[in-house]
């Protein structure tokens, strides 16, 4: 017998549809903001920690290109690190809180996941960071969701078991 193709699946799951699809797919997209939230809020508290340790100067406005332009002269690699740190652990943290609420798999990780690295490149658009940044954050931010996904996924099975 032939394999349907995803088209086929995709027809057949949208053409039946019922209430208990209704629940599940509003089950899994609460699941998704919820972490997302809970992803950026551990992402901010973790980055006032980076800013506590590195404050800005007491002059600095934010909304000044040149102050900021200034900043990112003088900011060391070690503020940068903690950003790196706190979006890779929000990531995990809100991919992990996805799964955990969503009890279908590891993919409510990854769209947590998505999501978050989305708006992590937005921020970098907006201020501009190193290239190493950038080009650490992305794989780093996957990982973190991949890994979030396969923790919360066994952890759900080890719950179910016993």
């Amino acid at each position: 017998m032939a394999k349907a193709s995803v088209t086929d699946r995709l027809v057949t799951w949208f053409t039946v549809w019922d209430e208990d699809k209704t629940r599940s797919v509003l089950n899994i997209t609460l699941a998704v903001l919820t972490g997302l939230l809970f992803g950026m809020v551990l992402d901010t508290i973790l980055r006032q920690v980076g800013n506590y340790m590195f404050p800005p100067p007491p002059t600095f406005d934010m909304a000044s290109p040149e102050d900021i332009a200034k900043l990112l002269d003088t900011v060391p690699a070690d503020a940068y690190i903690i950003k790196i740190i706190s979006w890779a652990l929000g990531t995990f943290g809100g991919g992990y809180l996805a799964v955990r609420m969503a009890k279908v798999g590891a993919f409510p990780a990854w769209l947590t996941g998505v999501l978050l690295v989305a708006s992590y490149m937005i921020h970098m658009s907006f201020i501009p960071h190193p290239t190493w940044v950038v080009l650490i954050c992305l794989p780093l931010c996957a990982v973190s969701a991949f890994a979030a996904g396969l923790l919360g996924n066994y952890m759900l099975i080890r719950q179910m078991r016993g």
